[in-house]
């Protein structure tokens, strides 16, 4: 219960203090958004693995490292079961879900089939993918493979990734999506950044506290 009320008033703080920093010191949270942005160099590699969520942006990158001669395999995992998905089935509906509608403008932007490897089962959390495509990897001998993600996302996955694959061989690069909007020097074009911000050192503080999620 006292780890409970620990937490609240912890998640309470941090978005008081941010809620502050967005209005009175913008150059604050400039650098608090700039830390959570993880942007390594590029190198070849066998493998390049789009993580779940805020599709398009990450697939786009995800193909453009693909067609850039950069790597030969395009890794898409399958997140959870969206909700009322069951009753279409029943219906006969085919309801494209984001690894399907990630693997249809892999397609259409040149990547074929042959270059996908679709992860099976679902994953429900980053450390879910980090463990899929490690199981992948290490069944297929990548020494290599290249991250793609949400730009405010990056530093988290970057965590999650070192912590997964430590002693395995096997080396990650995290690249942000290019197509993304976030940008530390012009938070206030999407309102919903900060928020952004908030979410992930609130799960960066959970990290450390062995909630790998």
């Amino acid at each position: 219960m006292r780890a409970g009320r620990f937490l609240l008033i912890l998640i309470i703080l941090i978005f008081s203090v941010c809620s502050l920093l967005f209005i009175f010191s913008a150059p604050i949270l400039k650098l608090l958004a700039t830390g959570l942005v993880v942007d390594q160099q590029i190198k070849k590699s066998d493998a390049v693995a789009v993580l779940g969520g805020s599709s398009p942006s990450r697939v786009l990158e995800a193909i453009d490292i693909i067609n850039n001669g950069h790597a030969s395999k395009l890794i898409i995992s399958r997140g959870g079961k969206p909700e009322g998905l069951e009753y279409l089935n029943s219906k006969d509906i085919d309801f494209p879900e984001e690894a399907d509608l990630n693997k249809f403008v892999a397609n259409k932007l040149g990547v074929n089939d042959k270059e996908i490897i679709l992860l099976p089962g679902r994953v429900y959390s980053t450390r879910e993918e980090a463990e899929a495509i490690k199981k992948i990897a290490l069944q297929n001998d990548y020494k290599s493979i290249i991250v793609t993600t949400s730009k405010s996302h990056s530093k988290r996955s970057a965590l999650i990734f070192k912590r997964i694959f430590k002693n395995s061989g096997i080396d990650i690069t995290i690249r942000p999506s290019k197509y993304d909007s976030f940008d530390p020097n012009n938070l206030n074009k999407n309102k919903n950044h900060w928020k952004e911000i908030v979410l992930e050192y609130q799960k960066i503080i959970y990290y450390y506290k062995g909630e790998i999620f």
